[in-house]
């Protein structure tokens, strides 16, 4: 239960963002969300992350709770650049394939047509802006979430790369390879059952037509219930994020960056998520 209730946190960042990108989203049974987590009007995001310390195995409680606030900060200061900054991302990205950017992967498996570009804004009026990169890797072998995403200041130099390679494992179940800036950070065979990538797009789009039915029931105004609904997400699903960022989080503050923007990107929905439910 403290690993689900881990997982639910760190998902929450990417129904966050999901009103920035108009993708895909995801969705799970609302009893993983239990009484006790009732959030009151005047509660925000960060008093909630306050009052509801994040446990998991194997992290320090403040350390966990540090990485999943962090992830939502993050996703809410997100925002979609113009076609010219972008421009500019991908063909410094094209020029330093090969150099600066290692890759474990074929570039042929990259879709550099259904990049996504976001520029983080710093809190505080703080210079420290910085342009993602996510380029999708496609192919039958990997997982729709597998991807590469590329961390620049706003000179359009490389901070920091994230390199998630999400497969099918000889045991039919998900194995994730993670790299940080060319080196390995995380390998991984999960136990749960591998879902292909045309069953796992309709568990993301199944969250769209359940936020519709939200909107419309105004009797469900409250945030518990809102919360309920919106973190709801398959175990497999959530499982795949987890253990993708957790240690780039835990190491290296950029690549952590360029790790949930990356997830941000690929999984982004119509939907407002988490944040209309703390504005209800």
């Amino acid at each position: 239960m403290l690993k689900n209730k881990f997982i639910i946190s760190l998902i929450a960042v990417i129904t966050l963002a999901s009103f920035i990108i108009p993708n895909f989203s995801m969705i799970v049974n609302a009893e993983m969300i239990q009484e006790t987590d009732y959030v009151p009007m005047t509660q925000t995001i960060s008093t909630y992350f306050e009052s509801n310390p994040v446990t998991v195995p194997g992290i320090n409680s403040k350390e966990a709770t540090s990485i999943v606030k962090n992830m939502v900060i993050l996703s809410e200061t997100a925002k979609e650049i113009s076609s010219k900054e972008k421009n500019k991302l991908m063909d410094v990205f094209s020029s330093k394939l090969d150099s600066t950017i290692q890759l474990h992967v074929s570039e042929k498996y990259l879709t550099l047509d259904n990049a996504t570009a976001l520029q983080i804004i710093s809190e505080n009026g703080e210079n420290k802006d910085y342009y993602s990169l996510t380029v999708p890797i496609t192919n039958e072998h990997y997982n729709l979430f597998s991807s590469v995403t590329v961390i620049f200041d706003m000179m359009y130099n490389i901070k920091g790369v994230q390199e998630s390679l999400i497969t099918q494992s000889e045991k039919d179940t998900f194995e994730i390879r993670t790299f940080s800036n060319g080196e390995e950070m995380t390998h991984q065979i999960l136990e749960d059952k591998f879902i292909p990538n045309n069953e796992l797009k309709k568990q993301l789009q199944e969250v769209q037509r359940e936020f519709l039915h939200l909107k419309q029931a105004r009797g469900m105004a409250e945030k518990a219930a809102c919360l309920a609904i919106v973190l709801g997400i398959s175990r497999a699903v959530a499982n795949i994020i987890a253990p993708t960022c957790a240690a780039a989080c835990l190491a290296v503050p950029l690549v952590c960056a360029a790790c949930i923007t990356g997830f941000v990107a690929l999984a982004g929905g119509a939907i407002g998520g988490v944040v209309a439910c703390f504005k209800l």
